[in-house]
């Protein structure tokens, strides 16, 4: 009677094991579709070790407390662009170009005329939160940025038909807006790693732009003109191209966008004469 006890005692044992260890197995692995699909969930590392990894492995690095310039050149399009990624067109281009009254002929363009280039410069920027709390757990820079931005295609004026409308405007010009901004933008980066990090901007600020291009003579009018403000965003991604040295250079790409409304236009009859 008594062997027949520990028996019992030694089989309820071995069969509590052998739950716990399928409840931990259970744990470490899910299963899908009865058991057809296995996912492996266990971690070689400790619970948290990702989120220090991006969130906290530059915590006490040193900020950057200075960069003197940034240098960005790129294409993009200058409007509303509609359709879908395989066939995109210009669209909505009452939203880009207003006119004086409904008789002017609406101008009309296609993806090729409103494609440009830009040349687009960070200067002097400072990590004033640094500088006043003395705590840099992201970099956030303020300074000036530049910007100067052409069309490589612009597209013909309907001239003679707004020649009835005006008679300084029947002669032959492109739409070409050459638009130049000076903004005030801030920058914040966000660097889990040594060797690379992610790049916001965000500026606001004022625009100037000319309008004309002479197919003659090859020249921008510096007339009609006009004035606005502009605001732009973007996001992008750089690598340090030596992370060891004091003075590090780094490359990159940017997604930006921005609004500019020139709506302070001079527009001078004699400028078409």
């Amino acid at each position: 009677m008594y062997l027949f006890k520990t028996n019992q005692f030694l089989l309820i044992l071995l069969f509590i094991g052998t739950i716990a260890g399928q409840s931990q197995d259970e744990e470490e692995s899910k299963t899908f579709l009865f058991g057809l699909i296995k996912l492996d969930t266990s971690s070689p590392y400790e619970e948290g070790y990702w989120v220090d990894k991006w969130f906290r492995a530059r915590e006490f690095s040193t900020p950057i407390t200075f960069m003197p310039i940034e240098i960005r050149f790129g294409g993009g399009f200058n409007g509303k662009i509609s359709g879908s990624f395989a066939s995109p067109s210009a669209g909505d281009m009452d939203n880009w170009i207003w006119y004086d009254s409904e008789e002017i002929e609406p101008f009309n363009q296609e993806m090729i005329n409103i494609f440009g280039t830009s040349l687009d410069m960070d200067l002097m920027m400072i990590n004033i939160p640094h500088f006043v709390t003395n705590t840099s757990w992201m970099n956030v820079l303020t300074g000036l940025n530049y910007r100067s931005s052409t069309l490589l295609n612009p597209k013909s004026i309907p001239y003679e038909e707004w020649g009835t409308n005006n008679e300084t405007w029947n002669l032959n010009r492109k739409f070409s807006p050459s638009v130049t901004e000076y903004l005030i933008t801030n920058t914040l980066q966000w660097q889990p790693f040594s060797w690379w990090y992610m790049n916001f901007r965000y500026g606001y600020g004022w625009a100037s732009s000319t309008f004309y291009l002479n197919p003659d003579t090859e020249q921008i009018e510096p007339e009609p003109n006009g004035t606005g403000t502009s605001m732009a965003a973007a996001l992008g991604i750089r690598f340090i191209i030596d992370p060891g040295k004091v003075n590090r250079f780094s490359i990159g790409v940017d997604l930006r966008h921005s609004y500019t409304k020139i709506n302070n236009i001079i527009d001078i009859s004699a400028a078409f004469s």
